[in-house]
Protein backbone atom coordinates (compact mmCIF):
# COMPACT_ATOMS: atom_id res chain seq x y z
CA UNK A 1 0.00 0.00 0.00
CA UNK A 2 1.30 3.44 -0.88
CA UNK A 3 0.07 7.01 -0.47
CA UNK A 4 -2.11 6.87 -3.60
CA UNK A 5 -3.87 3.77 -2.27
CA UNK A 6 -4.59 5.55 1.02
CA UNK A 7 -6.14 8.71 -0.48
CA UNK A 8 -8.21 6.79 -3.01
CA UNK A 9 -11.56 6.09 -1.36
CA UNK A 10 -13.54 2.88 -1.67
CA UNK A 11 -10.61 0.72 -2.68
CA UNK A 12 -11.13 -1.87 0.05
CA UNK A 13 -14.85 -2.57 -0.37
CA UNK A 14 -15.65 -6.27 -0.23
CA UNK A 15 -18.29 -7.56 -2.62
CA UNK A 16 -20.18 -10.81 -2.23
CA UNK A 17 -21.80 -12.92 -4.88
CA UNK A 18 -19.05 -13.34 -7.44
CA UNK A 19 -19.70 -16.50 -9.45
CA UNK A 20 -17.01 -18.77 -10.88
CA UNK A 21 -17.74 -21.09 -13.81
CA UNK A 22 -15.10 -23.56 -14.95
CA UNK A 23 -16.74 -23.71 -18.38
CA UNK A 24 -19.54 -22.07 -20.30
CA UNK A 25 -22.40 -23.98 -21.89
CA UNK A 26 -21.55 -25.07 -25.41
CA UNK A 27 -24.81 -26.66 -26.53
CA UNK A 28 -27.20 -23.98 -25.32
CA UNK A 29 -28.45 -21.39 -27.77
CA UNK A 30 -28.12 -17.81 -26.47
CA UNK A 31 -31.55 -16.54 -25.47
CA UNK A 32 -32.95 -20.04 -24.94
CA UNK A 33 -35.35 -20.08 -21.99
CA UNK A 34 -34.38 -23.64 -21.06
CA UNK A 35 -30.76 -22.61 -20.49
CA UNK A 36 -28.97 -24.47 -17.71
CA UNK A 37 -25.23 -24.01 -17.14
CA UNK A 38 -23.26 -27.25 -17.36
CA UNK A 39 -21.80 -26.66 -13.94
CA UNK A 40 -23.26 -24.80 -10.97
CA UNK A 41 -21.37 -21.62 -10.12
CA UNK A 42 -19.14 -21.40 -7.08
CA UNK A 43 -19.85 -18.24 -5.04
CA UNK A 44 -17.01 -16.17 -3.57
CA UNK A 45 -16.24 -12.77 -2.01
CA UNK A 46 -13.84 -10.41 -3.74
CA UNK A 47 -12.32 -6.94 -3.79
CA UNK A 48 -11.17 -4.93 -6.77
CA UNK A 49 -7.46 -4.29 -7.30
CA UNK A 50 -6.40 -1.03 -8.91
CA UNK A 51 -4.48 -1.68 -12.13
CA UNK A 52 -2.02 1.09 -11.20
CA UNK A 53 -1.28 -0.26 -7.70
CA UNK A 54 1.99 -1.80 -6.58
CA UNK A 55 0.27 -5.13 -5.85
CA UNK A 56 -0.79 -5.47 -9.50
CA UNK A 57 2.65 -4.44 -10.74
CA UNK A 58 4.35 -6.92 -8.42
CA UNK A 59 2.27 -9.89 -9.54
CA UNK A 60 1.56 -9.07 -13.19
CA UNK A 61 4.44 -6.68 -13.86
CA UNK A 62 5.46 -8.21 -17.16
CA UNK A 63 1.94 -8.25 -18.65
CA UNK A 64 1.06 -5.58 -21.19
CA UNK A 65 -2.58 -4.52 -20.94
CA UNK A 66 -4.02 -3.34 -24.23
CA UNK A 67 -7.72 -3.95 -23.70
CA UNK A 68 -9.75 -1.30 -21.91
CA UNK A 69 -12.05 -3.99 -20.49
CA UNK A 70 -9.39 -5.54 -18.27
CA UNK A 71 -9.99 -5.62 -14.53
CA UNK A 72 -8.37 -7.27 -11.55
CA UNK A 73 -9.82 -8.72 -8.34
CA UNK A 74 -8.44 -10.38 -5.22
CA UNK A 75 -10.05 -13.08 -3.10
CA UNK A 76 -9.24 -15.46 -0.24
CA UNK A 77 -11.63 -18.11 -1.50
CA UNK A 78 -10.69 -21.80 -1.62
CA UNK A 79 -11.94 -22.12 -5.20
CA UNK A 80 -9.38 -23.54 -7.65
CA UNK A 81 -9.49 -20.69 -10.15
CA UNK A 82 -8.00 -21.66 -13.49
CA UNK A 83 -7.00 -19.57 -16.51
CA UNK A 84 -9.72 -19.70 -19.17
CA UNK A 85 -12.37 -20.05 -16.45
CA UNK A 86 -15.20 -17.52 -16.25
CA UNK A 87 -16.26 -15.11 -13.52
CA UNK A 88 -19.52 -13.17 -13.26
CA UNK A 89 -19.15 -10.14 -10.97
CA UNK A 90 -21.66 -7.88 -9.27
CA UNK A 91 -21.19 -5.20 -11.94
CA UNK A 92 -23.25 -7.37 -14.30
CA UNK A 93 -20.48 -8.36 -16.70
CA UNK A 94 -18.94 -11.71 -17.53
CA UNK A 95 -15.15 -12.00 -17.46
CA UNK A 96 -12.69 -14.63 -18.63
CA UNK A 97 -9.76 -15.34 -16.33
CA UNK A 98 -6.49 -14.50 -18.05
CA UNK A 99 -4.03 -15.06 -15.17
CA UNK A 100 -4.15 -16.29 -11.59
CA UNK A 101 -1.49 -15.09 -9.18
CA UNK A 102 -0.98 -15.72 -5.46
CA UNK A 103 0.01 -12.78 -3.30
CA UNK A 104 1.96 -14.41 -0.46
CA UNK A 105 2.77 -11.03 1.08
CA UNK A 106 -0.87 -10.64 2.11
CA UNK A 107 -0.60 -13.61 4.50
CA UNK A 108 0.27 -12.96 8.15
CA UNK A 109 3.96 -13.32 8.97
CA UNK A 110 3.11 -15.96 11.55
CA UNK A 111 1.59 -18.22 8.87
CA UNK A 112 3.03 -21.67 8.49
CA UNK A 113 5.46 -21.59 5.59
CA UNK A 114 5.65 -25.32 4.89
CA UNK A 115 2.81 -25.09 2.34
CA UNK A 116 3.30 -23.87 -1.23
CA UNK A 117 0.96 -20.96 -0.53
CA UNK A 118 0.49 -20.02 3.13
CA UNK A 119 -2.98 -19.97 4.59
CA UNK A 120 -4.41 -16.50 4.22
CA UNK A 121 -2.64 -15.70 0.96
CA UNK A 122 -4.83 -13.89 -1.53
CA UNK A 123 -5.45 -15.02 -5.07
CA UNK A 124 -5.24 -12.17 -7.57
CA UNK A 125 -7.14 -12.68 -10.83
CA UNK A 126 -6.55 -10.71 -14.02
CA UNK A 127 -9.82 -10.67 -15.94
CA UNK A 128 -10.87 -9.71 -19.45
CA UNK A 129 -14.50 -8.77 -20.08
CA UNK A 130 -16.24 -10.88 -22.72
CA UNK A 131 -19.64 -10.85 -24.36
CA UNK A 132 -22.27 -12.51 -22.19
CA UNK A 133 -24.51 -14.03 -24.85
CA UNK A 134 -26.12 -16.39 -22.32
CA UNK A 135 -27.09 -13.72 -19.80
CA UNK A 136 -25.21 -15.45 -16.98
CA UNK A 137 -24.12 -12.23 -15.30
CA UNK A 138 -27.63 -10.77 -15.40
CA UNK A 139 -27.00 -7.98 -17.91
CA UNK A 140 -28.27 -8.34 -21.46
Amino acid sequence: MNFLDIIKGGADETYTGGQYYSELPSAAIPGDEDFEPQSAPEIFNYEYVDLTSRRYARIFGNVVTVDGATTCIKTRSDISFAPDGYVALRDGYLYQIMDVGIDTRSAPKEAARFLLAPTGAEKVLRLNRIEDAWGIAGRR
